[in-house]
């Protein structure tokens, strides 16, 4: 998780600048990249499906990383401007998927070991990932100014190529289980012990889903256009640019230890309002900001939102539907995802008339629409159907 979190940092916060500059495509053109993103969701709700087959979901894991190696490689190396639309959707959306996975590992081994602290030990899959964006954002603008975009996206590609390192001795050393799907008489008798989800479900799951969506749907336009805003509007040089956008993931860290042990304490469902409130502060810090004290401040507004989506989501989706641990993990986790194609469609229909920041209205508003969906999912869950969940 170390290791995806700073491969990502380094290319996903220049590919604003590699679209337009690269590829000379325009700003509305580069937003409608993130559309692409709405492939996440049935990426991650088949191979969840997949793994919830699998005794070891680690081999998919692997996949995963080398599907984003392999991925990252053909847009940095590749001349045509339609070739990263159709690697984020037809390779991209799956190797997301690696990250999911992982999480599901940890829940199914923690089922086996339980812990008091069992929203720490997610937190901390998530803490590593934020380690990673804090000098990756830095060092990816860097990078770009020195050796060139292209190249940015090559390392990110061989990066996460070594992920599957750490992942393959991780799986040696977890008890032995099998890892072929189940089939004919071993798969009828497994299907008949497993317990049924309960009718509903799966529709808090998509209301959760959608929450998380709507909370992080302005996240793709700060990584991505609001380096270009600094950079020729703002006039500051590379390094403050990667600095503020570093800020995010270093309070992160923070946020992320301390709000799993309030969800310990208090119950991750009241734990997250505070990170749906925490965007709508960020969003319209962004979308006044007329210098780098602003947008700092959206920062650590932000990183109270993405603590919350990235410690405790998870967790949360996997209490709605426990039946089905990795699809549930996986169809949140494409909420980050989703939300990046959220933020092109902001881009691609309001950009040229609002521009950045004023479009960072867009992303508030949604952030209200957001808690009051939050609030109809909280209230439903604890009707008919929550049913044998734990409230």
């Amino acid at each position: 998780m170390l290791l995806s979190g700073f491969a990502l940092s380094l290319s996903w916060p220049q590919m604003g600048l590699f679209l337009t500059q690269e590829l000379h495509l325009s700003v509305r053109a580069a937003g409608l990249y993130y559309v692409t993103n709405l492939a996440a969701p049935a990426a991650g709700f088949l191979v969840g499906a997949l793994s919830d087959r699998f005794d070891k979901p680690i081999p998919l894991a692997v996949g995963g990383s080398l599907l984003a190696a392999a991925g990252w490689t053909v847009i940095a190396v590749w001349e045509q401007p339609w070739v990263p639309y159709v690697v984020n959707v037809a390779v991209l959306s799956l190797a997301g998927t690696s990250g999911g996975l992982l999480f599901t590992v940890a829940r199914r081994y923690l089922e086996r070991h339980p812990t008091p602290s069992r929203y720490g030990v997610l937190a901390l899959l998530r803490i590593s990932q934020a380690v990673g964006w804090i000098t990756g954002p830095a060092l990816g603008a860097w990078l770009a100014a020195v050796a060139g975009l292209r190249e940015t996206l090559l390392a990110t590609a061989a990066l996460s190529a070594v992920g599957v390192v750490p992942v393959v001795l991780a799986g040696r050393h977890l008890p032995s289980e099998r890892t072929k799907p189940r089939s004919d008489a071993t798969a009828v008798a497994a299907r008949e012990a497993e317990p049924a989800v309960p009718p509903g479900r799966f529709a808090l799951l998509a209301m959760f889903t959608a929450v998380g969506v709507l909370v992080m749907s302005g996240e793709s336009i700060k990584l991505s256009f609001l380096s270009i805003y600094m950079a020729e509007t703002l006039r500051v040089s590379a390094f403050a640019r990667g600095a503020v956008i570093s800020l995010q993931p270093l309070l992160e860290v923070v946020f992320m230890a301390t709000l799993a042990r309030l969800a310990g304490r208090f119950g991750a469902l009241r734990v997250f309002a505070l990170g749906i409130v925490a965007a709508f502060g960020a969003y319209l810090s962004y979308a006044v900001a007329q210098n780098l004290v602003a947008i700092a401040i959206g920062q650590v507004f932000m990183s109270v939102a993405v603590a919350a989506t990235g410690a405790l989501g998870v967790a949360i989706a996997q209490d709605l539907v426990p039946e089905r641990l990795a699809t549930a993990t996986n169809t949140f986790s494409s909420s980050v995802m989703v939300s990046g194609a959220l933020g092109g469609l902001y881009t691609g229909i309001a950009g040229d008339s609002l521009g950045i920041p004023r479009l960072f209205v867009l992303p508030a508003a949604a952030a209200v629409v957001a808690a009051v969906l939050y609030g109809a999912m909280v209230f439903a869950r604890r009707g008919p159907w929550g049913r044998g969940l734990r409230h």
